[in-house]
């Protein structure tokens, strides 16, 4: 096994998982159309910029993924 940041060419790899991972850990049912573009958008627009993802493969298949999401405050005084 190895571990990986995820880059925008794993983006067809990081879908269904995230689809799979929701629809399996939330009482609540989503359009999977509808999240799949919305997730699409966001991993597109932000990945590697405030959305840092790294992901376990085994023999080259993405299997598990964990993430951190960078948000940063103006100061105020």
């Amino acid at each position: 096994m190895e571990i990986k940041k995820l880059e925008n060419y794993n983006l067809e790899e990081y879908i269904p998982l995230r689809i799979k991972m929701l629809n399996e850990n939330i009482n609540k049912q989503y359009d999977n159309t509808e999240l799949e573009k919305h997730t699409r958008q966001y991993f597109i627009e932000n990945i590697n910029k405030t959305l840092i993802i790294f992901g376990m493969f085994d023999n080259n298949k993405l299997i598990a993924v964990s993430g951190i999401e960078i948000i940063k405050r103006l100061p105020t005084p």
